[in-house]
Formats: C-alpha cells, sequence, structure tokens
C-alpha cells in the first residue's frame, strides 16, 4: 500500500508523479486527510488510464521526468487547479508548491496531506 498526492489540472485530467505508477488502486480526488475519506470523490482502476512521461527513468537517483498524467474516464466535480502559463519561464530561486503524503523528514509519513514552498532550481 501507500498513497501519492496529484493536482487536477482539467475536469479529467491528474498531474502526478510516475514512481506512484505501481500504486494503481483507487484514486481519491479532494483527500486531504487518509482517515476521512467521506467527502471524497472516488475514480476506480477502471475508471482511468495512467500516461507516463516517455523519458521517465526509474533508475537515476533523481527519477529523471518523473511525471504522468491519469485520464479519468469521466469529469470530475471539483475544480482544477490554476496552473501556470506555458510561456512562464521559471526563475531560480521562483517559489513552488510541492504536496504530498511522503517522509515528513522525521522517518514518519503523514495522514495530512502536506505543502511545502520549495526554490526553483535550474
Amino acid at each position: 500500500g501507500g498513497f501519492c498526492a496529484g493536482f487536477l489540472i482539467s475536469p479529467t485530467l491528474i498531474l502526478s508523479s510516475a514512481h506512484c505508477r505501481h500504486l494503481g488502486g483507487d484514486i481519491f480526488v479532494g483527500a486531504w486527510d487518509l482517515y476521512d475519506l467521506d467527502a471524497v470523490e472516488t475514480f476506480y482502476p477502471c475508471e482511468y488510464t495512467m500516461h507516463i512521461h516517455p523519458e521517465y527513468n526509474a533508475v537515476t537517483s533523481d527519477h529523471e521526468n518523473d511525471q504522468m498524467i491519469i485520464e479519468l474516464s469521466r469529469e470530475s466535480s471539483s475544480n482544477p487547479i490554476q496552473i501556470s502559463d506555458v510561456s512562464h519561464i521559471l526563475q531560480n530561486g521562483e517559489p513552488l508548491q510541492v504536496i504530498g503524503w511522503g517522509d515528513t523528514g522525521t522517518g514518519d509519513t503523514s495522514a495530512i496531506l502536506q505543502e511545502v514552498s520549495v526554490s526553483y532550481v535550474p
């Protein structure tokens, strides 16, 4: 088992990490607390398709091109996030938001979705 986070970027598309591809299972749109999934929208494995970045490299330590798009077979009722225009070029040190249920630095994982601001490094 395990959990990975993603961003709903359109009513039918989720942006997530390619290293999460092996988890499969149900997708919970709107989840932020793993102990309270009552108010989330559920998509079952038969209701989505994973599209892994063609140049994803799971062998490298930095998981090069660690991206996938999850295509939902029906529209989510949740609101997608706003993403930057493709013409925007990231600048060194520009703040970015990262989310996940991963290691919190103490060796533990959190049941509450975590968010942190990091600086972009080209």
